[in-house]
């Protein structure tokens, strides 16, 4: 397998600063060497980031935090992960937060002829739209722009269609969700598994059971996103967005190994990482 890992240094999407500086602390470490003993593994050059103005956030869009800077980084990544998932590479895209989830799955969707699933494992569903979001922050909206629903050029980064449909998508560990996420989530038949219900079916289950499900949708293969907050704070607390009773260590390793085992993961997410939160080193030792 030839692994080509790649980085978004940005923050606009949450609005907290220090979680740009994610890819670099992930990347400086040691994280990635156990990989090389068994693949081969290219760095690529990070994602140039436009520079933002504090004062000029909502200048391009009213409804959406800096939606230029991230319309032309998710644009950027689409691009590459596009031709990294042409060439049969598998692409790990280290945030940053998590609005950069739209290029990533644009590009594998492009890729892939939008043969697709999207396994979201995080504490928050990020399906809100400009106009459902509180505080119009993008990282709470990618997983619905992929689908279609959300800003116009976002949406559609790469070709203008939906990159993955509901029903192939799964949110996995989430627990925090706004009102309009929860209707958006009952009416387009999302697959939800909270942390309880992993726990009471088992954890490699669940993981079956997805990739059973995408098999019956005619899916062939998955875009594995990983929000760090997933993860309970006993576990971690290097990110910005705590919530309680998030899942442990070894169910998060044994479903993500599962989904691997499955032969379908052709990109994954990394994000949220933010390293100033990083006091202990709990952080890099789950990365």
């Amino acid at each position: 397998m030839e692994i080509r890992i790649l980085g978004v240094p940005v923050f606009e999407g949450c609005n907290i600063r220090g979680v740009e500086k994610g890819p670099k602390a992930l990347r400086e470490s040691d994280v990635f060497d156990a990989l090389k003993n068994n693949f081969n593994v290219e760095y690529q050059e990070d994602i140039d980031m436009l520079v933002s103005e504090e004062d000029k956030m909502f200048d391009a869009d009213k409804s959406v935090k800096y939606y230029d800077t991230l319309l032309d980084m998710n644009t950027k990544l689409c691009k590459v992960v596009y031709e990294n998932t042409s060439k049969g590479y598998l692409s790990i895209i280290l945030g940053g937060d998590h609005s950069y989830a739209v290029g990533s799955i644009a590009g594998t969707s492009m890729a892939l002829n939008h043969n697709l699933g999207v396994v979201w494992l995080d504490a928050h569903s990020d399906i809100n739209t400009p106009i459902t979001s509180p505080s119009k922050n993008f990282h709470g909206m990618p997983l619905a722009t992929s689908m279609y629903v959300g800003p116009k050029e976002m949406r559609s980064i790469g070709v203008d269609k939906r990159k993955v449909k509901p029903t192939d998508s799964f949110l996995v560990g989430v627990r925090s969700m706004d009102p309009g996420e929860v209707e958006f989530k009952d009416n387009q038949e999302l697959n939800h598994y909270t942390v309880a219900f992993i726990r009471n079916r088992g954890t490699e289950i669940v993981a079956n059971e997805i990739v059973s499900t995408l098999n019956k949708n005619g899916i062939d293969n998955i875009h594995l996103s990983v929000d760090l907050d997933v993860f309970s704070t006993d576990v971690t607390t290097a990110f910005n967005c705590h919530e309680p009773d998030g899942i442990l260590l070894d169910e998060g390793v044994l479903f993500i190994k599962t989904l691997f085992a499955s032969g379908r993961v052709k990109s994954m997410d990394f994000a949220e990482y933010n390293p100033d939160l990083d006091v202990d080193g709990s952080g890099l030792r789950v990365a």
